[in-house]
């Protein structure tokens, strides 16, 4: 721990990655010297043991920094040791023994602020804790009591309710880790690859203390950190003889297969625990699509695995990853029961086990992992929001809205709700003046210039969106219309539509705004979709009662159109292919209900659960991008490659994302 001891931070402002901590702390400084209690908590080797002597220090010192960090200089920092006690839990974890160490150092000191400083706090045995509670209750102006854990559970609700002062640390993000170890680097005058800085921040997954350790290894090995380097040390090489040995088993090369493990430089017992977190990470990255992280070397790894996966489409026959499921569950399943036991015969004969597995994998274990979809090849949607898995093609009746029409406007509105969290709450009924004729092409020339002008009106307003479908009945042209203006009141937005109808040469029959919609709003917009939908017709078949019956559509608002030459809906830009596929970029495709046929929940409560998480998670996505993006600004090629090797991890679909709603859940 050399290195990680040297390099410690001593001023606030030389804390990387714990910035909420960092300022909460320094305002205490800042505002008085205010002294508090704190509970600090998070994963080993972020930053516990680094923040309290930096308060400590501050609360004592004669020459602030401007931010408030202690100056180091002053005799007052020099003589820390008289002030900040260290009390190591694991080592004296009874009450007895905190109870009598207490009473000696928990007592007012004239000319210093007392801290201390329990570490390791997750250890204390029982009634351990009790003995802290009165000193913390009363918050003594001299003495700060701090406490740092890796494991915040073990320790109960009354003893950590008494903190004034809660502090998370977290790990470093990719380019804080980066930071970090080129200012080591720098310091110890290393030589340095910012790649293989960033392959040993991956690998440590953000913890300060292993990175800087990581760095000092590989610093042992070569002079210059290079990305071989930081591989060699950090026992990624060991990856291109699993690879070989994997090729060669899924090829059905014997020879090779020997060969791949007489020249692999690990014990049986390591090939096997390499074998189990390599095809577990594999399924869970490469098959599942899903960023979960089994063990910090194999996900590095990424070298071999389309290899692998190609090798195995070509054995069994298949197309997708997503056909390749069950197979890699037959896999990884056959390690859960595996041993790492000493004896060698053992060992050697489980791997024999697993080779005879991997050579008796066929098409017939093949499963069908999504529902077959039949298609209508002659009928072509000209949407292109949808991921490839799912169908956008239905058969389509001339003059008449389809069921791929209905399914736009569902879906396009459950976007609007999962990614902006609006919901619509304006109805409007618009038809073509007398004056403009009553042929379709006329009327649909008015009808385009009047959402021509909403289009206009929305796009100044975002979040503004509307969707629009022209109809006619028993010979009657109009244009029905559900739109949202949050920015609008009823009135305003009244003589808005009135003025733009007027320039389009048609005015405006039915006005309705919900005002009270911020209450009832979901409900609200379904009910709005559900009677822009009553026009869908069927003529060649029974499918109207049973798609409206799905969607509970009432029949007290169904509607029976005539055929128009142009019946498609209308979309403001907010919600056209272009928009949704920007925001749906980076992997952040939006979830379905319709095309999953779960009628129950469309227009649920779950949407707005899900607006909470996709915003959450394209934020997070777009700091990872970024950082990455300012760590190889000038590196074009490895920028590509780093972008890939992130994007790779997330996720295919949007029902594979993590998420923190579990109710009405039905994916």
């Amino acid at each position: 721990m050399a290195w990680a001891n040297d390099y410690r931070p001593d001023r606030f402002e030389d804390v990387l990655g714990q910035n909420d901590s960092v300022k909460q702390l320094s305002q205490l400084i800042l505002r008085g010297r205010v002294v508090r209690n704190a509970f600090l908590h998070g994963p080993r080797g972020l930053g516990k043991t680094t923040l309290v002597p930096i308060y400590a220090k501050a609360l004592n010192c004669s020459k602030l920094t401007e931010l408030g960090s202690p100056c180091g200089e002053c005799h007052r920092c020099q003589a820390s040791s008289t002030y900040l006690f260290r009390y190591d839990v694991p080592k004296a974890p009874n009450k007895e023994e905190v109870q009598a160490w207490l009473k000696a150092m928990y007592r007012p000191d004239k000319d210093f602020v007392r801290t201390l400083f329990f570490d390791e706090a997750q250890a204390f045995k029982a009634g351990a804790m009790e003995v802290l509670l009165d000193p913390l209750e009363e918050q003594s102006p001299n003495i700060s009591i701090c406490i740092a854990t890796s494991e915040p559970w073990k320790l109960n609700a009354a003893f950590k309710s008494r903190f004034t002062l809660d502090l998370v640390v977290q790990p470093l993000s990719l380019l804080e880790s980066v930071v970090l170890l080129e200012r080591v680097a720098k310091r110890q005058r290393l030589e340095y690859d910012r790649q293989a800085l960033a392959t040993i921040a991956r690998l440590k997954r953000g913890y300060a203390r292993d990175m800087v350790q990581a760095l000092e290894q590989v610093s042992i090995y070569s002079k210059v950190i290079t990305a071989d380097a930081a591989k060699a040390v950090l026992d990624l090489e060991q990856g291109a003889d699993l690879v070989s040995y994997l090729l060669a088993l899924i090829k059905g090369d014997a020879d090779a297969c020997v060969a791949a493990k007489n020249s692999w430089r690990a014990t049986p017992a390591e090939q096997i625990v390499l074998i189990r977190a390599f095809l577990l990470s594999m399924f869970y990255r490469d098959i599942m699509r899903q960023n979960i992280s089994i063990n910090s070397i194999m996900d590095e790894m990424i070298e071999g695995r389309d290899e692998i996966i190609a090798a195995l489409k070509t054995r069994l026959g298949v197309e997708t990853n997503e056909q390749l499921r069950p197979y890699f569950l037959s896999m990884v399943e056959f390690w859960f029961s595996a041993t790492t036991d000493r004896d060698e015969g053992a060992l050697n004969t489980q791997m024999l086990c697993f080779e005879e597995l991997v050579q008796s994998l066929s098409v017939k274990m093949m499963a069908p992992v999504l529902p077959e979809i039949i298609e209508n090849a002659s009928e072509k949607q000209s949407s292109n929001i949808y991921p490839s898995h799912v169908s956008a093609t239905a058969p389509t009746l001339k003059g008449y809205l389809a069921r791929n029409d209905i399914r736009d406007i569902f879906n396009r509105s459950s976007f609007y709700v999962q990614h902006y969290g609006e919901h619509f709450n304006v109805w409007l009924t618009v038809l073509a003046n007398r004056r403009s004729g009553t042929n379709d092409i006329e009327t649909s020339s008015a009808f385009a210039r009047f959402c021509a002008g909403l289009a206009e009106l929305t796009d100044n307003k975002p979040p503004s969106a509307f969707i629009a479908i022209p109809e006619c009945i028993d010979g009657n042209f109009r244009l029905n219309v559900i739109a949202r203006f949050p920015n609008l009141d009823g009135a305003i937005l009244r003589r808005e539509i009135d003025v733009i109808a007027e320039k389009s040469n048609c005015n405006t029959a039915e006005f309705r705004f919900d005002a009270k919609a911020v209450k009832r709003a979901h409900q609200t917009q379904w009910s709005l979709v559900r009677e822009l939908c009553a026009g869908f017709v069927d003529i060649g078949g029974d499918e109207r009662g049973d798609l409206l019956e799905n969607l509970k559509v009432p029949k007290n608002v169904r509607r029976t159109p005539n055929p128009i030459a142009r019946p498609r809906p209308i979309f403001s830009t907010l919600l056209s292919d272009e928009a949704i596929q920007r925001e749906c970029s980076a992997k952040m495709g939006f979830l379905s209900a319709f095309d999953a046929e779960e009628w129950e929940h469309i227009g649920g409560d779950w949407e707005l659960e899900e607006y909470k998480d996709r915003r959450d998670e394209i934020d997070n996505r777009s700091l990872m991008l970024a950082d990455i993006r300012a760590l190889f600004e000038h590196e074009p090629d490895k920028l590509a490659l780093e972008v890939a090797r992130l994007q790779n991890g997330w996720p295919e679909r949007p029902e594979q994302r993590q998420r923190r709603w579990v109710k009405n859940r039905w994916f």
